[in-house]
Formats: C-alpha cells, structure tokens, sequence
C-alpha cells in the first residue's frame, strides 16, 4: 500500500488546490488517518451522528458539518469508543467534541474545533 500524497506537496504542484483555513485540533490515538469520506450535517444535534457511528465504517473517514458551533459538542468518548468498534477511521468536526482526555486514548482520529462540556440535542435518532 502506497502512502497518499501529502497535502502540501498536493498544493505545491497545483496552484488551483484549495486548502481548509480552518484551525482543527487533533484527538484520539490516530493522529493521521485516511479512508472514503462519508459526510452529513448536524448543528448542535447528535442523533444523526450517534446513529452513522453504529453502523459498520469500513475505515471511512465521517465528516461532520456542525455548522462550526462551539455552543455543544457533537462527539465525545462514548462515540469515540463506538466509531472505533465499528471500524470508522476517525472523524473531522465543523464543531467542537468533549470529554477530550478520554479521547486521547481512544484508537480513533478526530479533528474538530476545540471542546465544550455542553454535549448537543438528541432530538433525531
């Protein structure tokens, strides 16, 4: 299995590439992952997330657009350790996570925002 290209070396041969400006922070035992994207979008609601991470991940990355809340986390250790028994390679997080010490030991990779203790809504799923 090749190694996939560094994301600076995909900027510096195309002048065209677009990078995100966004300054995520880094969780979970994986600090680098990769895999097929799976993607939905949730503001400040964990139901629908709770409900992809129970299903089988296939070493998908889930991306997740949260809006860029920082009100109430979408994702926390009891996620983490369901995303990791399920095969889900890690997640990026347009919002923010908790409970990131637990995290921190979790074979699991996560990007977000930074971290609140207010964990979102329940209202789907």
């Amino acid at each position: 299995m090749t190694n996939p290209p560094k994301t600076t070396d995909l900027c510096d041969a195309r002048d065209d590439v677009q990078a995100c400006a966004l300054l995520f922070q880094t969780f979970g035992l994986r600090r680098f992952f990769t895999g097929p994207m799976r993607t939905l979008r949730c503001f400040e609601d964990i139901g629908l997330m709770r409900d992809t991470v129970s299903q089988p991940g296939h070493g998908h990355v889930l991306v997740i657009d949260g809006g860029g809340s920082i009100a109430r986390a979408l994702f926390g250790d009891v996620m983490a350790e369901l995303a990791s028994r399920n095969g889900w390679a890690g997640l990026v997080i347009h919002g923010v996570v908790r409970d990131a010490n637990e995290l921190n030991a979790i074979d699991i990779g996560v990007k977000a925002l930074g971290t609140s203790p207010k964990r979102g809504s329940a209202r789907c799923g």
